[in-house]
C-alpha cells in the first residue's frame, strides 16, 4: 500500500482510503505498486489536492431583455469538483480571472493561482511563461465576456439612442452584483501605468471601446462622433469610481448624463453655436486624415 499511500499524504488533504473511495481503479492499483509509481504523477495532474477557483456562469435577464453570461469569482477560491476536470489552462484561467477581479494583479501571486487552480508548476508555466502572459489572457477574457454582453443589450435596443445607452443597462446590472471584474481595465491603467505592457493592453481595450462608440455615435447621426465617445466613456468610468464608493445607482445618474449627452450633439442642437459644430466637423476630417495616414 505504499505507493497510494505516498501519494495521499503527498496531496496533503486526504487519505489513502478516501482516494480509494473517490477513485475506484485505485482499489486495483493497491495490489500493483509498480504501476501505482509509475502513475502517482498522472494522479497529481488530476487535481487531487486543492480545488481549483470557482468560476461560473450566472444567466441574468436584464431589462432590455438581453440574457447576458457573466464570470463571478467567489472569495473561498474553491471550485465544485466537475470544475477540476476542466483542462488545466482554462483551471488557471478562471482562477487568475476571479482572483485579479477581486484584489487586483499585483496582490496575487503566481503560487497562489497554482495552489488554487490545483496544476503543477511546470504545468503552470507550459500554459503561461509569465504573470503578464496570464494577465494579458485575463484582460482578453474580460472584454470578450463584456462585449458579449453589451452587444446583446445592443441587440435588443428599439432605436440608436437606446443602442448607444445599453452599456448602462448592463453596468446597472453588474454593480448591482458586484462584478468588480467590471473595472478591470481601469485598474490595471492605475496599478502599471500608461508605459508598462499591462497598461498599454488595458489601453487599447479601452480604444476599442471607444470606437464602438464612434461607430454607434455615427449610426444615430450625431456630430462629432469621436468627441462624443471621449466624453461617454467619461461617464462610463465616472460610473464605475461612483459604485467603488458605494452608489448604488451609478449607472442610472450616468445615463441621465449620457442622454443629454446625446441631445448635446444631435447636429443642429438649439443653442449650441454654429462656430462650434463647424469646429467639430474640422476635427472628425482631421482625425480621419490622420487613422487614413497610420494605414
Amino acid at each position: 500500500n505504499w505507493p497510494l499511500d505516498s501519494i495521499a499524504a503527498d496531496s496533503g488533504s486526504i487519505t489513502a482510503d478516501s482516494l480509494t473511495a473517490t477513485y475506484p481503479l485505485c482499489t486495483a492499483l493497491r495490489r500493483l505498486p509498480v504501476l501505482m509509481l509509475a502513475t502517482s504523477t498522472l494522479l497529481n495532474e488530476t487535481d487531487l489536492s486543492v480545488p481549483s477557483e470557482r468560476l461560473y456562469m450566472r444567466q441574468t435577464s436584464l431589462s432590455t431583455r438581453a440574457t447576458i453570461l457573466t464570470m463571478v469569482g467567489h472569495e473561498d477560491g474553491r471550485a465544485p469538483e466537475a470544475a477540476a476536470r476542466k483542462p488545466a489552462r482554462e483551471r488557471i484561467l478562471e482562477t487568475a480571472y476571479g482572483l485579479f477581479a477581486r484584489r487586483g494583479v499585483r496582490d496575487v501571486g503566481i503560487d497562489e493561482i497554482i495552489a488554487h487552480s490545483g496544476v503543477a508548476k511546470a504545468t503552470f508555466y507550459r500554459h503561461f511563461p509569465s504573470k503578464e502572459a496570464l494577465v494579458l489572457a485575463y484582460m482578453d477574457r474580460w472584454y470578450q465576456v463584456r462585449e458579449n454582453a453589451i452587444e446583446e443589450a445592443i441587440a435588443h435596443a428599439h432605436n440608436p439612442d437606446d443602442a448607444i445607452l445599453a452599456a448602462f443597462t448592463v453596468l446597472d446590472d453588474w454593480f448591482s452584483r458586484g462584478a468588480a471584474e467590471v473595472n478591470t481595465f481601469l485598474h490595471v491603467v492605475i496599478e502599471f501605468g500608461p508605459g508598462h505592457l499591462l497598461g498599454r493592453a488595458a489601453m487599447r481595450h479601452l480604444t476599442d471601446i471607444r470606437e464602438r462608440l464612434c461607430a454607434l455615435a455615427e449610426a444615430a447621426g450625431l456630430e462629432d462622433p469621436v468627441g462624443f465617445a471621449w466624453s461617454f466613456h467619461i461617464l462610463t468610468k465616472g460610473a464605475m469610481v461612483a459604485s467603488i464608493e458605494g452608489d448604488q445607482r451609478a449607472a442610472a445618474r450616468a445615463r441621465k448624463l449620457a442622454r443629454a449627452l446625446i441631445d448635446l450633439h444631435r447636429p443642429a442642437t438649439p443653442g449650441r453655436p454654429a462656430q462650434t459644430r463647424e469646429d467639430d466637423k474640422r476635427q472628425i476630417d482631421l482625425r480621419r486624415r490622420e487613422k487614413a495616414n497610420q494605414n
